[in-house]
């Protein structure tokens, strides 16, 4: 099955502009901005025919359409997955009803790690809960992402800080471990879709593959690590700054137990992405990567460390090229990132 790009545009009545996309078993998932600016979800078959959602439906999350009946805003849906919607002054993520009582317990355990740390960083609390409904509401905190803060290399540099208390941190129940071998098969994943769907370019592909292997075999020679909490999705969009609060940490529906330096990796391959959309100048990464850095370790890491963060910057540089691929506004940005990433820590 080879679908090749995404279209940046579906419907022919009435045109849709495709934001995100995603692989779901033999389809392409699509979120979707119909032509009043609202979000909703719709997919590519197999045969290649497009469906185009009703904004507010889907059969999996029951507790999507009566919040839009009370006039909430849907701003994020991935089609029988998730749901994000601002209610007002509580944001409200939709769940399968089966996943929420584990997506609840997480994010407890998160704020109870981080409580134990000093609150070197703030996360939402959830407000209501509705295991029927499968949705979690939580508060809405004020801010903005921390590269669009007017003090961006400051914030990093806490942000830095805050790593590094929470890799002090005791680890609660409720959180999975999360391996390298576990990140490695992430990445393999992504891989394999983004080559079975045909997303990427044939000039890209083979030295794509080649290139993640190599990055599968650093993972895997990375050893022991100690192992602490990690966010494991943690980019500039899922850190807030600015709003009355140092800094907040959002969406902790992948927190694990993990080496630190999966978020470190993590976070810097984020600020390479930027750097490649045109959101980030080079000279603002280097000043922000070094703000982060020196946060963290404000003597030099030791060489395993430095090894691991250039490890999981990689991985994540590819896996970013193969999620990206499903995404046309930023399909082409991502490509950059195939090229070397910087390896010194």
């Amino acid at each position: 099955m080879r679908f090749g790009p995404v279209p940046t545009t579906v419907g022919e009545e009435h045109v849709h502009e495709v934001r995100r996309a995603w692989p779901s078993g033999d389809r392409i998932v699509l979120e979707l901005v119909d032509p009043h600016g609202r979000v909703t979800a719709g997919r590519i078959g197999p045969d290649g025919h497009v469906e185009i959602g009703r904004v507010g439906h889907d059969d999996a999350l029951p507790g999507l359409a009566p919040l839009l009946y009370e006039g909430a805003r849907v701003i994020g849906h991935r089609l029988g997955k998730r749901a994000v919607v601002d209610a007002g002054e509580r944001i409200v993520k939709l769940v399968r009803p089966s996943k929420v009582d584990g997506a609840v317990e997480r994010h407890r355990s998160v704020q109870s790690l981080i409580a134990a740390c000093g609150d070197p960083v703030r996360v939402p609390k959830i407000v209501a809960v509705d295991e029927t409904l499968g949705s979690v509401a939580f508060e809405k905190l004020d801010g903005a992402p921390i590269l669009d803060g007017p003090r961006s290399e400051v914030a990093a540099g806490s942000l830095g800080e805050a790593l590094r208390q929470l890799a002090r941190a005791v680890i609660h129940d409720g959180l999975p471990v999360h391996s390298a071998e576990d990140e490695a098969g992430v990445l393999r994943r992504w891989a394999s879709d983004a080559e079975r769907f045909g997303v990427l370019p044939d000039s890209v592909l083979a030295r794509y593959l080649q290139t993640v292997e190599e990055a599968v075999s650093s993972l895997r020679g990375l050893g022991d690590r100690p192992l602490s909490f990690a966010h494991r999705d943690l980019h500039d969009g899922q850190v807030l700054t600015g709003g009355g609060h140092d800094l907040v940490l959002l969406d902790l529906d992948t927190a694990a137990v993990a080496d630190p330096a999966l978020d470190v990796g993590n976070f810097l391959a984020h600020l390479d992405l930027a750097r490649a959309e045109g959101r980030l100048r080079a000279e603002q990464l280097a000043r922000t990567e070094r703000a982060l850095l020196a946060g963290l370790w404000p003597e030099e890491p030791d060489p395993a460390t430095a090894s691991a963060v250039a490890a999981y910057r990689r991985a994540t540089r590819l896996r970013l090229v193969a999620v990206h691929a499903f995404r046309p506004r930023t399909r082409v940005a991502a490509l950059a990132l195939l090229g070397e990433p910087a390896t010194r820590v």
